[in-house]
Order: structure tokens, then sequence, then C-alpha cells
């Protein structure tokens, strides 16, 4: 079997070992901080699970008639958003299997009753078991039949000196060309750039690939959520250029263990935005990547081209 990452230090490694960095002596920013007009010169700025910050949108007004499914009556917003996240990374150490084990059911309505109250855990269980179950065609298989997951694998890749106009002009380039986007803040990253992928996985056809969970709100009904409306997201959210820093992650990382066995036209899957509650539409919610390969090559050009921190 092809090695695999079996702790988040992994990814760590795999980003500073080439530049001998201290991680303990750098300054890190965080995706949000890239995506998003703020200050860039601090001490720590370090993303949480999922990129959770840039990932859920404020609260909606309530519908005239509470919407049938529990997907779309569910409460939204960063709070609702990183506690779908908190289960999702559990279920994952479970192998996702929430509708196939009632003890897993009965557990996750323990941890959602403490964890937050006032949240119906009804909906929540049976909204995730169908997130778990619901085969994702951009994946070849539910999430509960991925062959191998690694949750929540933590990437750093050294900035200093990289302009993120560059990163933008990029990604515009080969993700979606063509369409409009909201432009990169004009900055010369600095430090450490510092991510969690939700999930790391192995497809069934043995390609390995990255997920992340998106708990927006596109619209109140299953409608809402066609292919051009998930392409719109992540380009107004700016997950393109997430997209492309994971597989940039995870192309080192493979490439550092398999060598010259690395193949990314054969082992690498590609990144995959799931917007949970999209999970019963066509495609289950789900925007895919594909890895183009002029992308990963330019990021990773761009960050070995970073100029390295005194250790």
């Amino acid at each position: 079997p092809v090695p695999v990452p079996e702790c988040a230090c992994c990814l760590v490694h795999v980003a500073l070992a080439p530049h001998g960095l201290d991680v303990a002596r750098v300054r890190r920013v965080g995706f949000d901080q890239l995506a998003h007009a703020r200050d860039l010169h601090v001490d720590r700025a370090v993303v949480g699970p999922g990129l959770a910050a840039v990932d859920a949108l404020p609260p909606a007004a309530p519908a005239a008639t509470a919407p049938a499914a529990p997907w779309h009556r569910f409460p939204r917003g960063t709070g609702p958003g990183q506690l779908l996240h908190e289960q999702l990374e559990w279920l994952a150490g479970e192998r996702f299997a929430l509708a196939r084990e009632p003890a897993l059911a009965a557990a996750l309505r323990t941890r959602l009753g403490r964890r937050a109250p006032e949240v119906n855990a009804d909906d929540a269980v049976d909204w995730l078991a169908q997130v778990c179950d619901t085969p994702v065609p951009a994946l070849g298989a539910a999430l509960s039949g991925l062959p191998r997951t690694w949750p929540e694998l933590e990437f750093w890749l050294p900035t200093e000196g990289l302009d993120a106009a560059r990163v933008d002009a990029l990604c515009r380039e080969h993700v979606l060309p063509g369409h409009e986007r909201p432009a990169l803040p004009p900055r010369r990253l600095r430090g450490l750039l510092m991510g969690f992928a939700d999930l790391v996985f192995e497809a069934p056809d043995g390609r390995f690939g990255v997920l992340d969970h998106k708990s927006n709100a596109l619209g109140d009904d299953d409608a809402a959520y066609t292919p051009e409306a998930l392409a719109a997201a992540v380009l107004h959210h700016r997950y393109d250029v997430q997209g492309a820093l994971y597989l940039l992650a995870l192309h080192r990382l493979l490439g550092q263990r398999l060598g010259a066995r690395y193949e990314p036209a054969r082992q690498l899957h590609g990144a995959t935005f799931l917007f949970l509650r999209g999970v019963a539409a066509p495609g289950a919610g789900a925007w895919h990547l594909a890895p183009p390969m002029a992308l990963i090559e330019g990021l990773d050009a761009m960050f070995s081209g970073a100029k390295g921190l005194p250790a």
C-alpha cells in the first residue's frame, strides 16, 4: 500500500523540512488573512478546524414556513458550522458509519446535547447520517465507503516575501478561468501559512484527495444547490485558493512519501468541497477541483522561492 500520514505532523514536516525552519520562532498566518483584507504582521493567526472562519454565512432571516428537510432548517452561522465540523471530525474516526451503527447515533445525540443543547439533535443526526451514506459522484463513493480517511491534517507553508497577487493570478488562470471573483488583498506574505484539511482520503480508485466540509446556506431548498450555484459560492469565498493550497500540501506530502514512484496523474485525486446543505441535490452538494498540474507546480515554485526565515 501507498505510505500515508499517520498524524498531522507529517504535513508539517513536508512543508518545513526543505527550508530548515524553526516553527516556534516564526510568524503564522491563516487562509482567512490571505483571502481577506486584514493585517498579516502578527505572531499568531492560526485558522481553526476546516478553516471555519470563512466557512459560514451570517444568520439568515427565518423562512415564512419551516423547510421540510433537516439540513435546510438547521441553524445557520459560524457557531452551527463549527458544531457540524466537530461532529464530522469525530465521525471520520468512526469510519462515518452513523447510519449503520445505532450506538453511534446515540453517542452523537449525547455529544450534541452536551455541546449545543439548543440544537435539535434528531435533525442533526438525520442530516449527518445522510451526509455519511449519500454517494458523492466526485468521490466515487459515500464518505462511509471511502477505503481510508485521515481527518484534520495540518499543513504549514513558508511564505516569506511571497506576493499574494501572484497566487491570485495563478488561481484565476487555472480554476474556472474567465469567471469573476473578489481579488485577494494586495499583500506580501510573511510567516507560515497554516491550515487544516478537514479530510484527506483514499478514493476507491486508489488516488488520494482532500475534502473540506462547507455549511454555507445557498438557499432554502435543494434546488439552490446547482453546480452553477456551488461554483459561484466557491469563487465568492475564494475557496479556489483554499483548494489550490490544499492540493499543494498533499502534492508535497505524496512526493516526499513516494519519491520517484509518485505519479500525480495516477495518484492525486483533487480537492472536493462538500456543501453539506446540498446533500439531497444532484451531485450531493460536491464541487470538485481536479488537480491542474500547471497550477500545483506553479504554486510549488512560488512557495519554494519564498525567502527562508532565520533558524
